[in-house]
């Protein structure tokens, strides 16, 4: 009964929370987007190889390395989020994701320190991915339980969109540098810039995640679980976890495929200037933007089932036409074309499927459970997608193959929409949800 303070300009007071939660979203983002545009600039500092195609995909492995360790993030950081309260775990993720940001930023080149250099980047990834692990969860839960009724959907959408504020920044800053500086001058140091950029924000972003409030909802329970609970709890929902990150699996794929692969798509396989492809990218974070508090309000309105179902039966549908329309006359114009209608899909379903997400998960565990079921997506099917998406077109020779790879999570997104939101699940777990 001693917040009521807090609520005397809730608006107010909301909006701060916000800012100052999705700082950290920011942050995370930037820098996962600057080491996909330059991979191939990474590749030849760090790994490398006489074949460039091997030294791409060594690189794209050390990105996907960072992935795998989410997993191990969410369940340990998860459980202290959901132990010790939102803030407090909100402030720690963020000083273990600023190590590795400033590790990959300073590292010297492989010709400087040999093979420490790799070893020591892969280092400042598996940092990065330990954080990010419980990132995404932790500011989705932050913002549904500080949601107003009838608008979580709305709120949690603003965590992915300010990740695309930092898309936006990022291909600015590296569309400067393109206009700037030669390509020799990238190459040996000018792709280090963003980094730089991204270290001297994180004071700042320390700051505001300083002056962050706990939640109403997390002060109000009366019982904190112990790991012991939270491990059992998690044991016994394995299948609530499981369909959870299949149904986050086509977001992630469709973002890491318009975001961190389309720079290297576009180079590499289309033969597009890094300008053009800046430019989309640029085009691309503006779009999701829109798109997403706009999927989060609509699914408030229209309910998280259909509209999840509707845009993954829409992205099996269109993908492979979209990607083949493309492929047989690369261009600007078509392939901003094609990822902006991509865009359209990640921003409407993504907007509602955090929402979906968080109310999936048992109250207890909700931190825990909503970051595993996430880093597990983005482990197997975002990390992946660059990685997936080179070898398909190596092996296939088709610009189109990277298609097949948005087909499959599309289905596995729709299925896990059926089993998610079946009648009897749904009657089931609204009466677990009014008995907390």
């Amino acid at each position: 009964m001693q917040q009521a303070p807090e609520r005397q300009h809730p608006a107010q007071s909301r909006l701060g929370a916000v800012l100052r939660v999705t700082s950290g979203n920011f942050l995370e983002q930037f820098d996962f987007f600057l080491f996909g545009f330059y991979a191939s600039y990474i590749s030849k500092a760090f790994f490398p190889t006489s074949s460039e195609f091997a030294s791409l995909m060594l690189t794209f492995a050390v990105f996907g390395a960072g992935f795998l360790m989410r997993p191990l993030g969410a369940i340990v950081l998860g459980s202290y989020v959901d132990r010790i309260g939102r803030r407090q775990g909100l402030i720690a993720t963020l000083g273990i994701m600023a190590c590795g940001t400033v590790l990959i930023a300073f590292v010297p080149d492989y010709s400087q320190i040999g093979l420490a250099a790799p070893l020591l980047v892969l280092l400042g990834r598996l940092l990065q991915g330990f954080s990010a692990g419980v990132e995404l969860g932790g500011v989705s839960v932050y913002l549904a339980e500080i949601a107003t009724p009838g608008h979580k959907g709305f709120y949690t959408s603003w965590q992915s969109a300010s990740q695309q504020v930092a898309i936006v920044v990022a291909a600015a800053i590296g569309y400067g540098i393109q206009l700037w500086l030669s390509p020799e001058q990238i190459a040996a140091w000018g792709w280090r810039v963003p980094f730089f950029i991204g270290c001297l924000i994180i004071p700042l972003i320390f700051l505001l995640r300083g002056s962050l409030q706990e939640t109403d909802a997390f002060l109000a329970r009366k019982h904190r679980p112990s790991l012991r609970e939270i491990f059992g709890t998690i044991g016994l929902h394995w299948r609530t976890i499981v369909a959870g990150m299949f149904l986050v699996s086509l977001t992630t794929t469709l973002f890491y495929f318009i975001t961190v692969y389309t720079p290297t798509f576009g180079k590499s396989v289309l033969h597009l200037s890094a300008q053009d492809s800046l430019i989309v990218t640029l085009c691309v974070g503006l779009s999701n933007f829109c798109w997403l508090p706009v999927g989060g309000a609509l699914s408030d309105r229209i309910g998280r089932k259909p509209l999840l179902l509707g845009i993954s039966l829409l992205a099996l549908l269109t993908a492979y036409p979209a990607m083949a329309w493309l492929a047989a006359a690369p261009s600007f114009i078509r392939l901003l074309t094609v990822l902006l209608w991509f865009s359209f899909f990640f921003g409407m379903y993504n907007g509602a499927m955090v929402a979906a997400l968080t109310e999936v998960m048992p109250v207890y565990v909700r931190t825990v459970g909503f970051s595993l079921a996430f880093s597990l997506a983005t482990a197997i099917f975002g990390g992946l997608t660059p990685a997936v998406s080179t070898a398909l077109v190596e092996m296939t020779h088709s610009k189109s193959s990277p298609a097949w790879w948005l087909l499959f999570a599309a289905l596995s997104a729709c299925l896990a929409t059926l089993v998610l939101f079946a009648p009897r699940r749904q009657h089931l777990h609204q009466h677990k949800h009014q008995q907390h």
